[in-house]
């Protein structure tokens, strides 16, 4: 019952009628799961929780499910929750099966119209949450540490070609500044004594959606990259998401991508 956000000392001793819609429906699950049966059929599950429930119910399902194995099949209505929760989506159309993919084979390459509408015109940033940072991640990343001086600093935004600063790290190479183009060029001194702070960090396990809302939330086209232990592993850039969000995208069959070659054919 903890593990569905009702603490049984709470709960344990009330009748069904005194929960609402959506703790009954908390209770279906943990009852299905109880039975502990090889395969499970379940029809909207959290239809009728809120959203802040549903997601953390979502996420301990999915942790639950690594150490279970089980074979669930999910009826939804909600493309964004079959995304999230399946590692397989057959999409039906009139009781016939329409398309049966991954969840990114599906939304880079939906099979007709049907699917493509179903998905939304925003599959491409739906994508976003099935690509881990660590999947686009660079490691060729300028940094400066705190001894060096804002001329070593200056010399290394040129070589790297920079057009605002460099990252500076500390002893452990956890990413702990930022020095200024404009400071390492009007200042004499040493990047320790002359740094901005870092607006944000992306772990290597974070989705890309995380990543593009701390991009646009502190308006930045890129973010260090750490591992579990805050050290340095790389950048990711708005540049490399585009690419790899787009590299996958494939044309259903007589589309044609590049409205320019049809011109000059």
């Amino acid at each position: 019952m903890a593990m569905i956000a009702m603490e049984p000392d709470a709960f344990l001793k009330r009748y069904p009628s005194e929960l609402s819609g959506g703790q009954q429906q908390r209770i279906g699950v943990a009852r299905a799961l109880a039975a502990d049966p090889p395969v499970m059929l379940m029809d909207e599950p959290f239809g009728a929780i809120d959203p802040i429930n549903r997601a953390v119910i979502q996420n301990e399902f999915l942790k639950m499910q690594q150490e279970l194995r089980k074979t669930i099949m999910f009826v939804s209505h909600d493309i964004d929750e079959a995304i999230k929760m399946g590692d397989r989506i057959a999409v039906f159309r009139e009781g016939r099966l329409v398309q049966h993919s991954s969840p990114d084979d599906l939304l880079a390459a939906p099979k007709n119209s049907f699917v493509e509408s179903f998905l939304g015109e925003d599959r491409a940033l739906k994508r976003l949450n099935l690509v881990r940072a660590h999947e686009i991640i660079t490691d060729e990343i300028g940094t400066v540490t705190p001894g060096d001086t804002l001329a070593t600093a200056l010399t290394k935004i040129d070589d790297f070609g920079y057009q605002n600063g460099i990252l500076m790290v500390n002893e452990q190479h956890q990413p702990v500044g930022i020095v200024l183009r404009s400071v390492a060029q009007t200042t004499k001194g040493y990047c320790g004594d002359h740094f901005e702070s870092i607006a944000a960090v992306i772990g290597q396990d974070d989705d890309l959606r995380k990543a593009a809302s701390l991009m646009f939330a502190h308006d930045t086209t890129w973010l260090p990259c750490v591992d579990d232990k805050g050290r340095l592993s790389g950048q990711i850039t708005q540049r490399a998401m585009t690419r790899h969000l787009g590299a996958r995208f494939r044309p259903r069959q007589g589309e044609i991508r590049n409205p320019d070659a049809a011109i000059e054919e």
